[in-house]
């Protein structure tokens, strides 16, 4: 397993979703409208399935390699992003300071999405028949 590629990940993909939500989180984190926030969860939990098991396939992780992968994916984001929480109305000046308890509890829920994902199956692929024995 590639450890330095996971951890890359994590560290990649969080400065980018955070700067698209200091970007137009207002349009979205809206604790007015319970709708939209109802759909985003929904939306990214599917999201983070269908990402963080095609990659834990495309990689053909084992199961105890899923949970390092996964580990090395989320734990520097989930650091970082308990200081964006705390400095919430800092860095997002954008987004009213009722959206934050909803921003919190929408990256927790994302990150237990992916944590969560490790314990799922794995799916043994079907042996080729084309390959000798």
């Amino acid at each position: 397993m590639d450890r330095k590629l996971f951890l890359f990940y994590g560290l990649v993909g969080w400065p980018i979703a955070t700067l698209l939500h200091r970007l137009v989180g207002q349009v979205y984190f809206r604790a007015d409208v319970p709708l939209i926030l109802a759909l985003l969860w929904i939306g990214m939990t599917l999201f983070m399935i269908v990402i963080t098991v095609g990659v834990f396939r495309w990689k053909a992780l084992s199961r105890s390699e899923r949970y390092e992968a996964v580990v090395l994916f989320c734990a520097p984001a989930m650091a970082l992003d308990a200081l964006v929480v705390e400095f919430y109305e800092l860095l997002f000046p954008n987004m009213p300071a009722a959206a934050g308890n909803s921003y919190g509890a929408w990256i927790l829920i994302t990150y237990a999405t992916c944590l969560l994902c490790a314990f799922l199956p794995v799916r043994q692929d079907a042996p080729d028949p084309q390959a000798r024995v």
